[in-house]
């Protein structure tokens, strides 16, 4: 199922990865921004972490962000405790948020993702953002 605009989004109870539990629920009446990302190594997911934190004091009294990885704790804590994450970072080991608000799975869309930007991957792996490990769907 995908929403549509207008549609109540689904409730999720996913842990960040300081180990709390965070419920969607809790930020009822709140804007809320839910970025989801491929698995924790992913160089593009981790460039787009980085420059949400850096955007995240400009709209932290207004907007409320939860971004949400494709992987184990266990991986996600390994590439993202190094953003030192103001924001709650989540894993959805089981990947139930994902199938829940309708996020497509693609190899075609992480080819051209790939390749159309290149620059981006660049850049990411210039900042160390280099796959060590893989754990999670590679095509989301």
């Amino acid at each position: 199922m995908r929403l549509e605009q207008g549609n109540k989004a689904p409730n999720f109870e996913l842990t960040d990865i300081t180990g709390i539990q965070v419920n969607l629920d809790e930020y009822k009446g709140q804007k809320i921004l839910v970025s989801f990302q491929r698995f924790a190594g992913c160089p593009f997911c981790n460039l787009r972490l980085h420059q949400m934190i850096t955007r995240f004091p400009q709209w932290q009294e207004d907007l409320a962000v939860l971004v949400i990885f494709d992987s184990t704790l266990e991986n996600l804590q390994q590439h993202a405790n190094e953003h030192k994450p103001p924001l709650p970072v989540l894993a959805d080991e089981k990947n139930t948020a994902y199938q829940d608000y309708g996020v497509e799975y693609s190899w075609l869309g992480v080819l051209k993702g790939s390749i159309c930007r290149f620059p981006t991957m660049i850049k990411a792996l210039a900042k160390g953002y280099v796959p060590k490990s893989m754990s999670g769907k590679k095509d989301t």
